[in-house]
């Protein structure tokens, strides 16, 4: 179940949505055409000049994609300190900021005191198991009255970046399992192998089935590798 935040300090700092956002990849990875092409669109559809789908880390927000974005930012890709997706982060809907200047949750913001941002309009982005990974964002620099149509255009553009994400996640998760497949099969493997060998040169029956028992167990112990980590079948559930 999703938890609820009154601080984003304590939302950015929960160690199961750190993880779950370390695990995603995209920290500090390098800048992608399928991401950025859903940036250029976002500016363009929305006639704001800066848009970018950020990732929040503990200490960092990393922007996975951005465009129109002023120097330095656009060449390092990441802003420290308090920023408008942390708030954005703290529920699932979208945080509309007209004038950031008249709010004071956010007219202290260092991309408000710093870099000139004024309006925001951000789509909070969330994993299918509920932990906060980053926004999809515009913003501008004069005051701006986000209308419906805006925040509709804006909503399917973060859906369609989630939607790349899981399945980026999703294809590392069966890498990895099948990795740990591989790993775990190789000892049982082996063994077979040898006893498959010492089958073929028993010269008593006694000798030959006490290998078969042992080639047995090779087999038991892959089953058992497969069903851990697959989450399938059962090695107890047989005949």
């Amino acid at each position: 179940m999703r938890q609820r935040y009154t601080d984003p300090a304590f939302m950015i700092k929960d160690v199961e949505r750190l993880k779950a956002v370390r695990d995603s990849g995209l920290l500090d990875s390098a800048a992608e055409e399928a991401f950025d092409r859903l940036t250029r669109l976002a500016t363009r559809i929305t006639g704001a000049p800066i848009s970018f789908f950020s990732v929040v880390d503990e200490d960092h927000d990393f922007f996975k994609s951005c465009f129109g974005a002023p120097e330095p930012v656009a060449t390092a890709r990441k802003v420290t300190g308090r920023s408008f997706c942390h708030f954005s982060l703290m529920g699932t809907d979208p945080l509309v900021v007209s004038d950031a200047r008249a709010d004071d949750r956010f007219n202290g913001l260092p991309s408000v005191v710093g870099l000139g941002v004024v309006a925001y309009l951000g789509i909070p982005l969330h994993l299918s198991n509920g932990h906060a990974l980053g926004s999809f964002c515009v913003v501008d620099l004069v005051p701006r009255d986000w209308d419906g149509g805006h925040i509709e255009i804006l909503t399917e553009f973060a859906y369609s970046t989630l939607r790349e994400v899981e399945l980026r996640i999703a294809r590392s998760e069966e890498r990895a399992a099948k990795d740990r497949i591989a790993a775990q099969m190789r000892d049982p493997l082996t063994a077979m192998h040898l006893h498959a060998d010492l089958v073929e040169d028993a010269r008593e029956l006694d000798e030959a089935k006490r290998h078969v028992r042992k080639m047995r167990d090779g087999l038991e112990r892959i089953e058992a590798s497969v069903v851990r980590v697959l989450g399938v079948g059962d090695p107890a559930e047989k005949g």
